[in-house]
């Protein structure tokens, strides 16, 4: 798969910036750049930790003690965060609390191992490990589970479940199963996913005729959680408009409650690889496309490198595309000479090396963002004057939230980094923000903000 894994991004940013990949202050300041317009961002943010590293979810009359966060965590708007994690025997799952918002600070309800490995799925195959996930506002679960071979099956790869109303994972469509009335197969091998609130899902697979020839990639559309509905959207092989490039792999997806979606891709030129096939060499090119599930074929392209012209902006995607429920695109690229760009809504509002917020300084990076169901923007900064901060924007406002160095509101060490972007996810229609903190006395927690 074409795909900046979300466990890769985060070792990568952390690396870029000498291992701090966030901070944090608890109530923002505004750059200025709003004049007197009245924003839309709340005022400031209570944080609070609700699990840390060391601490249990008791699963029925076992405990499972976490040890390590992947960071991958969401927030649905009825308090249910999902989160993924291992204990120190290397036992990884999906994990769920569900949260009472209602006090004077955060009271976990319940909680709940959704899925861990070496538990017995509903259709009696063993899990191996678990893939990409994605949550809806109802907290319903889409999964890529790799299903361990049990006696007597033929299933061996990634399998699509769902886990709906928290009654366990169901399989929606595993290994040799037919892609909708497509003549599809699943190979068995897939990337990303993304659920919503009908419970439509977007995800990619491998696909093949039935005869273990294996096609490629393909982004599928599975309606109403409907296998036999499945329709293909996008796969290798197929033409950009107006081009000679074909795709050859798909990595990261979103897609927004309209259908709507934004896709990471590779392609290849046909044109050089039928002029000289014997010095070609398959360099993929990677661009940010788009489309809607309901229009077949009409794709759109966002990004793609310089030497391809076909696109509204020239540079190289970095990690996954996003997409706000009115459709606006947000993407993170770097031009030809290195410099990242970051783009919402058609529009370029950040550039590395650039002083666009003045008060902060000079623009040193940024992260891939969250879009909130009401259009506000949470992104991570890298500047001269701040380090990295966690930032809300309404675009006629850049506000901090969040630097190194705050105690949270209760109490403990400071805060030394935080993990930030992973997911498309993080923030809930309240306004409320899940995210990982790493503490100075090496403490790290599940951390959700409050605004206040």
């Amino acid at each position: 798969m074409n795909d900046l894994g979300r466990r890769e991004f985060l070792k990568i940013f952390g690396t870029a910036i000498g291992g701090v990949m966030l901070t944090s202050c608890v109530i923002g300041g505004g750059d200025g750049s709003g004049g007197d317009k009245q924003s839309d961002i709340p005022n400031g943010y209570r944080f609070y930790r609700v699990k840390s590293l060391g601490d249990a979810i008791y699963t029925g009359f076992d405990k499972f003690v976490l040890d390590h966060f992947y960071g991958s965590v969401l927030i649905a708007s009825n308090g249910i965060i999902t989160f993924n994690a291992r204990n120190y025997n290397n036992r990884g799952g999906i994990f769920q609390l569900g949260v009472d918002f209602n006090g004077s600070r955060p009271d976990i309800q319940w909680e709940r191992a959704a899925v861990l490995a070496g538990n017995e799925l509903a259709d009696g195959r063993i899990v191996r490990r678990t893939g990409a996930f994605d949550v809806n506002d109802a907290g319903n679960i889409a999964a890529v589970i790799t299903a361990a071979n049990p006696l007597g099956s033929a299933h061996y790869g990634d399998g699509l479940y769902l886990d709906y109303e928290r009654n366990g994972f169901q399989p929606l469509i595993i290994t040799n199963d037919r892609l909708g009335v497509n003549p599809f197969f699943s190979s068995g091998v897939m990337g990303d996913v993304d659920i919503h609130d009908n419970n439509d899902i977007l995800f990619v697979s491998d696909y093949n005729a039935g005869k273990g020839m294996r096609f490629g990639e393909a982004i599928f559309h599975l309606p109403g959680g409907c296998p036999g509905a499945t329709s293909v959207i996008l796969k290798a092989g197929d033409i950009l408009p107006d081009s000679d490039y074909s795709i050859t792999s798909i990595g990261l997806i979103d897609m927004n409650d309209g259908g709507n979606f934004t896709a990471q891709a590779a392609v290849k030129s046909l044109t050089a690889e039928a002029a000289e096939p014997e010095n070609y060499s398959e360099i993929s090119h990677d661009l940010v496309c788009s489309g809607n599930v309901n229009n077949f074929g009409e794709i759109g392209i966002i990004s793609m490198p310089p030497e391809l012209d076909n696109s509204q902006y020239q540079g190289k995607p970095f990690y996954g595309p996003r997409i706000a429920p009115d459709g606006k695109k947000l993407i993170v690229y770097s031009d030809d000479i290195g410099n990242q760009k970051f783009v919402f809504n058609d529009n370029v509002i950040l550039g590395t090396g650039s002083r666009m917020l003045s008060q902060y300084g000079r623009i040193l990076g940024f992260g891939p963002g969250s879009i909130a169901p009401d259009g506000i923007l949470y992104y991570t900064l890298i500047a001269e004057n701040t380090g990295l901060c966690l930032m809300a924007s309404d675009l006629d406002e850049h506000r901090i939230l969040l630097a190194a160095g705050d105690v949270l509101s209760d109490g403990g060490a400071p805060v030394e980094s935080i993990e930030f972007g992973a997911s498309t996810k993080h923030v809930d229609a309240e306004g409320r923000i899940a995210l990982i903190c790493n503490f100075t006395d090496g403490t790290n927690s599940l951390v959700v903000g409050i605004p206040c």
